[in-house]
């Protein structure tokens, strides 16, 4: 199973103005027997940002949702490592979630290039002064594995319009609302 989340592959086309974010579909994933539980904390979830916007639609309890996110707001470090052939530089955030009925906090470390033009990065984190090329939650590590700035083609965006509107704070205080239904119907 882990050897198969570390083969998960996800993409991220931006342009100057927006960002897309997804899982690049596997065959190997999908006809995998652990394949479909692998995938599902990724599933179709997918991310777009914009200069003031940060947007995912997510699947929850077979419903679609499509979630405005909250910007993070960064502490830019003194920090570097090399990614590939980039010299990166450290930033720390707090991303706000419900969990359990009650909103936690939890850290998000980024490592943005400045020598790339682009304030966006993987799975919806953006808004530092250069391209994010690695981003770590938890126990989960986003990392840039091939960069290719200069496309043959031009980078078209689509924006995300699927699913119910709402606010990822409403949707955790949704969520957690259905879990105390759910266990105070159930007996738990």
């Amino acid at each position: 199973m882990d050897k198969l989340l570390k083969n998960i592959e996800f993409e991220l086309k931006f342009n100057v103005k927006e960002s897309f974010f997804a899982v690049i579909p596997s065959l190997a994933l999908e006809e995998s027997r652990w394949g479909k539980l692998a995938l599902a904390g990724y599933g179709n979830n997918k991310f777009y940002n914009a200069k003031n916007e940060r947007l995912s639609e997510e699947n929850i309890f077979g419903e679609d949702f499509l979630i405005s996110n909250e910007q993070l707001n960064w502490q830019l470090k003194n920090e570097t490592k090399k990614i590939g052939d980039y010299l990166c530089y450290k930033a720390i955030a707090i991303e706000k979630k419900m969990y359990r009925g009650k909103m936690k906090e939890y850290p998000v470390i980024a490592w943005y290039c400045p020598e790339i033009s682009s304030f966006f990065g993987p799975i919806g984190v953006a808004g530092l002064p250069g391209l994010i090329l690695e981003v770590n939650k938890g126990n989960t590590k986003y990392m840039a594995t091939k960069i290719n700035l200069n496309p043959k083609k031009n980078i078209k965006i689509t924006k995300l319009t699927k699913g119910k509107k709402i606010t990822r704070k409403k949707l955790g205080e949704m969520i957690s609302e259905a879990m105390g239904n759910f266990k105070k119907n159930k007996g738990y």
